[in-house]
């Protein structure tokens, strides 16, 4: 058999399956949950395919640039592979049947992958390389192998973090109003039209997906992740071929763009709310039309693939802005200097062009449409929608500014890493667009990514910030990282630290360094317990006892502050705002709101209690603490009150109208 053989491909990966399901079933036959396993088993069974297929078939080495788009294909076959799992168990099929159904369709699309993209041989230096890039010195072999050693620790530091996190089930609060919204949506009810959401409705179309599976959570997790490796595989692919546009050579364009990925996943799944909250996908989504849009500039008259470049790019564009609209302001300005960019182009004639630019302007706006207002149209509903969009525009938002959350002296460690990163990466792309105007015209490229970083934080200034939003701006300052210290590695090879760290540079430091903050971030969110539980999961438990004592069915009940409760014992909130909501109605946020609208909108605490006592509910759920107790408190004679006292210390009030028969 030949170098790179389908055979010897097909028996490493007869080790690899044989190890995955060894170890699948090992953990199975322990009590380790399905899930669980088959993360453990798949992630073993990547690992020994990789280092097998690099040395005995591919014979190319031990390559940190290929090992990462191995991880990547990897990683989305993990990510596969557990949909399907779960999809077959939900379906009827026991655990070991439902893992030997799905991994002959995974390796078999791992197979191709891999073959057409990660063992797919390397190009030689770009002989072009612009002036700066001309008399520098290129690293050494051992210096190449000690930057692909620390960007792989980098990776496999910042995988092991997110299997942990992912082990632990971390909690956010603001998922419980998604993952409800979309259970809303299963049940026929779409946004707006019987209840407030301040998001738009193409994001309860994606949750709707996770709330049809028995862990909506887990599912979440895993498609938050998913659209992360697919934006790491993009800016793989295609960021060396735009920095090579600017003079970087090949290897070193290469080792950029891995490492902005490297970067990515520690920060995305180190800052808050992790792959667990909504910030992961609207960020890999907005960071996937840019790039998209610099592979048109190929002379091609390949209609076909222009269409479905231009299409994918509107509806990662389209599905970034309905999740965090803020993405329109650099998205827009992308747009812009690719349109520059193809209009200038020489080896494009004026019809090629047109269709590239008409491709990039009309495709997010169609699939924004699409995605927001089309199944309003489908049902004849477009009132609702208009609706809930004008409220949406007219309300105020809590939150503080981004300045406020910057100089802000928050207690914590973590805290102040954070805005060190966030602070520091502003500023720093600040100085490389002082620095780009300076140079070239052609240099406008070095500048898209610090200008996107910039007009998100405009955007963001506009309205409020939350500690979590520093997730929307990883991907741009991972890029722009990445890309500086690349350049900075050739000018570290001649200063005179490289005389006696001969092996060591800039990338090589700072990729060690993120390795161990990758420890020590974990370290300090290691609390000693493996699994965390969801903290209203008791309040559930409790309800779902009480429930079973009584005579005829379930009363409709109300947690006005708590999500969890109502996509968890699968209750709707009968109109009434979500727990988000209801607090900025406590806090008088809604007071000035007017007009005539389909869904309830109280202006304050009185008006949302005079609205529940007029409703049908029968059962309102309230902390002990909750202000909304006092609409209660006068009231014995039509609402009795019974107090539940949880294991964890939490006491809540359950008001009952007294017409509820019990055994």
């Amino acid at each position: 058999m030949g170098e790179g053989s389908i055979g010897r491909y097909g028996l490493i990966g007869v080790t690899g399956v044989t190890l995955d399901f060894i170890l699948y079933y090992l953990l199975i036959r322990i009590g380790v949950f399905p899930i669980i396993a088959n993360l453990v088993s798949t992630l073993l069974g990547i690992s020994n395919n990789f280092i097998w297929n690099s040395i005995l078939n591919f014979k190319t080495g031990l390559n940190s640039i290929r090992g990462v788009k191995f991880m990547s294909v990897g990683l989305l076959g993990l990510a596969i592979s557990t949909l399907l799992l779960k999809l077959l168990i939900y379906i009827g099929f026991n655990p070991l049947e439902a893992k030997w159904t799905s991994i002959p369709l995974v390796v078999g699309a791992q197979y191709l992958a891999n073959r057409v993209w990660t063992f797919k041989k390397l190009t030689s230096q770009n002989a072009n390389a612009a002036t700066r890039w001309k008399h520098t010195k290129l690293p050494t072999r051992s210096t190449t192998h000690l930057s692909s050693l620390a960007i792989l620790i980098l990776y496999v530091f910042s995988i092991g973090r997110i299997v942990l996190e992912f082990l632990r089930q971390g909690y956010d609060w603001d998922i419980d109003h998604e993952i409800y919204f979309g259970q809303e949506l299963l049940r026929g009810n779409l946004l707006w039209m019987a209840e407030f959401h301040d998001k738009l409705p193409a994001l309860q179309l994606i949750f709707a997906i996770a709330a049809a599976f028995d862990d909506p959570l887990a599912i979440w997790r895993l498609i938050s992740f998913t659209s992360a490796i697919i934006a790491i595989v993009c800016v793989v692919q295609i960021l060396p071929q735009i920095l090579i546009k600017i003079g970087c050579p090949k290897n070193q364009a290469d080792k950029a763009a891995v490492l902005s990925g490297g970067i990515y996943l520690l920060v995305s799944n180190s800052a808050p709310g992790s792959f667990t909250h909504i910030n992961v996908l609207s960020a890999s989504m907005a960071i996937m039309p840019t790039l998209l849009g610099f592979t048109l500039l190929r002379q091609e008259k390949k209609y076909l693939r222009v269409l479905c470049i231009t299409s994918i790019a509107g509806l990662t564009a389209a599905i970034s802005v309905s999740i965090r609209p803020y993405f329109i302001f650099p998205l827009i300005f992308g747009i812009l200097v690719i349109g520059f960019l193809i209009l200038t182009e020489k080896s494009l004639d004026s019809d090629q062009k047109l269709f590239r630019i008409s491709g990039l302007l009309i495709t997010p706006i169609l699939f924004g449409v699409i995605l927001n207002l089309g199944p309003y149209l489908l049902i004849g509903r477009t009132k609702e929608f208009f609706s809930g969009l004008t409220f949406l525009i007219s309300t105020p938002q809590a939150g503080k500014s981004l300045i406020t959350y910057l100089i802000y002296p928050g207690p914590s460690l973590q805290g102040w890493m954070f805005r060190l990163w966030i602070g520091g990466m502003l500023l720093y792309s600040l100085f490389l667009l002082g620095q780009s105007f300076r140079r070239k015209r052609e240099r406008v490229i070095s500048a898209l990514f610090p200008i996107c970083a910039l007009l998100l934080a405009g955007g963001i200034l506009t309205q409020h910030f939350w500690p979590h939003y520093i997730n929307l701006f990883s991907w741009y300052f991972s890029i722009i990282l990445s890309t500086q210290l690349i350049f900075l590695d050739q000018k570290f090879s001649h200063s005179l630290p490289n005389r006696f760290l001969p092996h060591f540079n800039p990338s090589t430091f700072v990729s060690f360094i993120l390795a161990g903050t990758t420890i020590l971030v974990t370290l300090m969110g290691v609390d000693g317990r493996l699994l965390r539980e969801h903290p209203s999961q008791q309040l559930a438990q409790a309800l779902e006892s009480r429930f079973s004592n009584l005579v005829y069915s379930r009363p409709f009940f109300l947690a006005p502050e708590d999500m969890y409760l109502h996509w968890k014992l699968n209750e709707s909130r009968h109109g009434f705002p979500h727990a988000a909501n209801t607090s900025h109605i406590y806090n008088g946020l809604w007071a000035d709101t007017t007009g005539t609208y389909v869904f309830r909108k109280p202006n304050n605490q009185n008006a949302y209690c005079q609205e529940v006592k007029k409703s049908a509910i029968e059962l309102i759920v309230l902390s002990k603490y909750s202000k909304l107790n006092l609409c209660f408190d006068g009231a014995e004679g039509t609402w009795a009150r019974e107090q539940i006292s949880l294991t964890n210390a939490q006491i809540y009030n359950l008001w009952s109208r007294k017409s509820i028969p019990a055994k």
